[in-house]
Parts: C-alpha cells; structure tokens; sequence
C-alpha cells in the first residue's frame, strides 16, 4: 500500500518549458536533458517533517560501454548523504534556519527555514547540460530516477547512528532514453 501511494504521488518526464529531450547530438556540442517532475499530493512534496525528508533526482548518463559519463544525485548505500554541493542536484526538502540564517537539525531551535518542496500539484522543471566529446561513445543511455527517503542520513548520525543501515529509499517514477551521437 505505501508503495502505491508513493508511485502515484508524483511522475517524471523527459520535458522542459518549450521542448522534449533530443534524440541526436552532436559531437563537440551540448546535451541537454530537460526534466519535468509533476506532484500529484495534495499537499507539498515531500510532506510531513520536510526538514529531515528528501526527495531527489538521481540521473545517470552512460556511453555504448556502460562507462559513466555524468550523474547527479548518484548513491553507493541509503546511509550516504546526497552531494549537496552538486549544483545540478534537483533536491526537495527543506533547511532549518537558527537566528543567524545558519542550518541546524533541531526544529525546537528553528527561528526559519528554507522550503525547496514541490508545491501541492506543483510542477519543476530542471535542465542538465553535459558537453559532448569526440571521446563519447554512442549512443548514450539516460536514465533518471525520483527517489525518496524520510531521513536525510546526516541528522540520524547526529541523533541515531544506530538507524542508519536500515534507511530505506523508495522509487516514485522513473524514466529512460537513448540519445545517437552523431559524428560532425
């Protein structure tokens, strides 16, 4: 039963504000993936204690052989933190704010916050742009997926190491094409 009110809490699309993704690239020229994530909740996404939730965008491009090109939002294990420092992470949660705009984890000690949720029946749309080389071999395989965890991994280290190992992360949607390099 949770499993189908995740599925169909939100989708995810190949699709930006004015176009689809391209089937063919070019060599030496710019890839883009567009992505539309739709929410389907009545309320924000993720809901509830959105300060300790995450929802995100693992994306993964690999070549003909299988060797990683680009991703964001990738994951070894449900303990590790996402790389927040990724500037294409498409991420929704929300930051707890002390008095001095600084993150924390405990909401007793929130004074603000940060809200990067879905808004209810709300739509984002987010675009990855990879440089494609003469090194690249085609075609390319783009596969993204919406993933989803109650705990962000770094505030139950702080509160409850013991729990890490048993975070479990659910897929909401996911979505898959081939992009042909095509030679100059």
């Amino acid at each position: 039963k949770i499993m189908e009110l995740m599925n169909s809490s939100a989708e995810l699309n190949f699709m930006g504000l004015l176009d689809t993704i391209v089937e063919d690239v070019q060599i030496n020229s710019t890839l883009n993936i567009p992505i539309k994530v739709r929410s389907f909740t009545g309320h924000k996404f993720p809901s509830g204690t959105t300060f300790s939730r995450e929802a995100w965008i693992e994306l993964r491009v690999t070549d003909q052989n299988q060797n990683l090109i680009y991703s964001s939002g990738v994951i070894t294990d449900n303990s590790e933190d996402l790389n927040y420092n990724d500037e294409n992470l498409l991420v929704f949660t929300s930051w707890l704010l002390n008095e001095d705009g600084d993150t924390i984890r405990e909401a007793s000690n929130a004074y603000d916050y940060i809200d990067n949720t879905l808004n209810t029946m709300g739509v984002r749309f987010h675009n990855y742009e990879i440089f494609i080389d003469e090194s690249m071999n085609g075609p390319l395989s783009v596969s993204a997926r919406l993933r989803f965890r109650a705990f962000k991994p770094f505030i139950l280290a702080e509160f409850n190491p013991e729990l890490l190992p048993n975070i479990p992360i659910y897929e909401i949607d996911s979505i898959n094409t081939q992009i042909n390099i095509l030679e100059q």
